[in-house]
C-alpha cells in the first residue's frame, strides 16, 4: 500500500457510512505486535498430583518450587527402590580457609532392622571432623553421626543412616531416588590447625554398584 494508505479500491466495495471506520480498522492492523504464545518452564515439570489439583494447589507447587525444600512433590505411595546400592564422594573445603579434603563412601543395605546406609569418610590426617550432613538444594536432608577410628596417615570415621536420621523427606527410599538422581550432596565440617573448614561434595553412584532392589 503506497504511502502507508489502505488500497482505496478497497472501499469501493463498502458502504460510504461504513469506510472511515474500516480504514481505522485496517490502519491499526498494519502495527499490531504479533502475539507469542508463552509458558513457564516448570509446567514441563509438573507431576500429574499437582496438575490435576485446583488453582490453589497449582499456587503452592510454584511456591515451593522456588524455595529450599528438598521434598519435590507429596508423599505418594512408595513402590521402593531400584537403583544403585554404591555411592561415593569426594570433599574439599570450599570456604577457602584450608586445603582439607577427603573422601564419603556410602553403602546401602536392608535387614530386619530395615533399610540403612553404612557410612565411611576418609579425611586429610589431624582434620577434626565436628558435623556430616547429606544435603539437598542447600538444606541438610540427613544427620550423619561419625566415630573416629585410627589413624594410618590420614583421618578415618565411620557412622550410618537409617529412617530416623531423615529430615524434610518423605522415606528413606526419597533419600535412595534423589541419591541416584545425582541430587545430594556431602558436607563435612570441622576444623584444622585451629582453622574451620567446610568440606562439600556431589554424591554419585560408585562404578560398579551393584543395583539394589528394595520394596516399598
Amino acid at each position: 500500500m503506497p504511502n502507508g494508505e489502505p488500497n482505496e479500491r478497497i472501499f469501493h466495495h463498502v458502504d460510504p457510512s461504513r469506510r472511515e471506520f474500516v480504514k481505522r480498522v485496517l490502519a491499526g492492523a498494519a502495527f499490531a505486535a504479533p502475539v507469542v504464545a508463552s509458558f513457564s518452564i516448570e509446567t514441563l515439570c509438573v507431576s500429574p498430583a499437582y496438575a490435576a489439583g485446583s488453582s490453589a494447589s497449582a499456587s503452592s507447587s510454584s511456591s515451593s518450587s522456588s524455595s529450599a525444600s528438598p521434598s519435590p512433590g507429596p508423599c505418594l505411595a512408595d513402590p521402593g527402590y531400584v537403583g544403585p546400592g554404591l555411592f561415593q564422594a569426594y570433599v574439599e573445603d570450599v570456604t577457602g580457609n584450608t586445603r582439607v579434603n577427603g573422601e564419603l563412601v556410602l553403602a546401602i543395605r536392608q535387614d530386619n532392622q530395615g533399610e540403612s546406609a553404612d557410612i565411611t569418610v576418609r579425611m586429610t590426617k589431624d582434620a577434626e571432623v565436628t558435623s556430616a550432613y547429606l544435603v539437598v538444594n542447600s538444606v541438610k536432608v540427613a544427620t550423619i553421626a561419625l566415630n573416629d577410628h585410627d589413624d594410618f596417615g590420614h583421618h578415618d570415621l565411620s557412622g550410618k543412616i537409617t529412617a530416623a536420621n531423615l529430615n524434610g523427606l518423605c522415606d528413606f527410599d526419597s533419600l535412595l531416588q534423589s541419591m541416584a538422581s545425582l541430587q545430594v550432596s556431602a558436607m563435612i565440617g570441622g576444623t584444622y590447625s585451629s582453622e574451620s573448614f567446610c568440606a562439600l561434595g556431589a554424591l554419585s553412584p560408585a562404578s560398579a554398584s551393584p543395583i539394589i532392589q528394595i520394596n516399598g
